[in-house]
């Protein structure tokens, strides 16, 4: 209120409005502050998530299929289904232990 005094002291034609400091102006107008970029972490984090799961999935099903012939012939022989079932596992393990393995993530 005492830049508003000053200000009509030398002028009392001028109108005077939000008088204040820079940061009481941004903090009054501003409302997507910290707190959006702290409620949206959650968010996209979730969505990247569900593109790696999806992307694994695909990725083990592509190779599952493409050896659909190889795990006929071992069904075939005699391997268990729980051993088939394993060698699909594995190979799943394999590929999540690589791509943590690329990224740098222990």
């Amino acid at each position: 209120m005492r830049c508003s005094i000053e200000i009509w002291a030398t002028d009392a034609n001028v109108a005077v409005t939000l008088t204040g400091t820079l940061e009481g102006y941004i903090s009054q107008f501003s409302f997507a502050g910290p707190r959006f970029g702290f409620s949206s972490c959650p968010f996209f984090g979730a969505i990247g998530l569900v593109l790696v799961t999806i992307g694994v999935y695909s990725v083990l099903a592509y190779t599952t299929a493409r050896r659909t012939h190889e795990i006929g012939i071992r069904m075939a022989l005699g391997a268990n289904r729980s051993h088939v079932q394993g060698m699909v596992i594995r190979m799943g393990l394999k590929l999540v232990g690589l791509g943590r393995l690329e990224s740098g993530q222990s």
